[in-house]
């Protein structure tokens, strides 16, 4: 038995390690978004400060990246989480955070605000405001709880916590789970447009033309596809058709995936 293990085995110790399980958040691998963060903060190497907003923040998987990310930028992240229980774990890793200042909003975007119903699946992370996900994905919401939950619109977010408007955003993430076209529509009704916008590519692959339609007429004029097959993350390239991402999927190559836009200058 080596030292550690004897060590292990005192009363003190043993409470000690017990307490700091409590205390510190479980971190993700970084495999499964760190390629879409590293394209984006290519294009931002000059600055020294990056202004986020995480839409969808679970447990704060983008604060891992952000914290052992191999750059000098600082960052100053709006991690946008409406469930009780990812906010537990959230909130104590944001005060763990040494490069990143972060602000927790205790609610769901959409683009009309006002309560809306959620179910949480039988994995207690996992929680959607689309309906269809109960039948889509059946072994994970065998036994669905419905939630109310109030959602707001990215105007009525910036008043509520009074974040300033007019800042210049680096990069908006979304992942909600069904609901991201939602988000991005409040996002862009709110003239809101960060120089980089990541969303989820997720079962309805038509969301996902609807969304660069949108983006597009926003003067987003650059796309790329991650594709991602169990955890390993694949850079499938620029975004050409729909086709495309049905031929992907059809192969095995696109379970899920996000998708990277970059507005051009104005």
């Amino acid at each position: 038995m080596t030292w550690k293990h004897k060590l292990a085995q005192l009363p003190l110790a043993r409470q000690t390690i017990r307490l700091w399980r409590k205390v510190l958040p479980k971190r993700a691998p970084l495999i499964i978004e760190h390629m879409e963060v590293d394209l984006i903060f290519s294009r931002l190497s000059a600055k020294s400060t990056l202004q986020i907003i995480d839409v969808g923040a679970h447990h704060g998987e983008f604060l891992d990246i952000f914290e052992r990310h191999n750059d000098e930028h600082a960052y100053q992240v709006i991690c946008v989480e409406p469930f009780a229980e990812n906010l537990k774990v959230l909130r104590a890793k944001a005060r763990l955070c040494k490069r990143t200042r972060v602000q927790v909003c205790e609610v769901a975007l959409s683009d009309v605000s006002g309560p809306k119903t959620f179910y949480a699946g039988s994995a207690s992370t996992l929680f959607t405001c689309t309906p269809e996900w109960q039948t889509i994905f059946p072994d994970y919401f065998a036994h669905p709880r419905q939630i109310i939950i109030p959602c707001l619109t990215f105007a009525d977010l910036f008043a509520r916590y009074q974040i300033a408007p007019n800042l210049t955003w680096d990069l908006i993430k979304v992942d909600t789970e069904g609901h991201d076209l939602n988000v991005l529509r409040s996002m862009c009704a709110a003239r809101v447009f960060p120089f980089a916008v990541m969303s989820e590519i997720g079962h309805d692959l038509a969301s996902v033309a609807e969304t660069i339609a949108l983006l597009r007429a926003n003067q987003y004029d650059e796309f790329y596809v991650f594709g991602r097959s169990g955890i390993a993350t694949t850079f499938i390239g620029e975004y050409q058709t729909l086709e495309q991402l049905h031929q992907l999927r059809a192969s095995g190559k696109l379970d899920a995936g996000n998708l990277v836009a970059f507005r051009a200058a104005v």
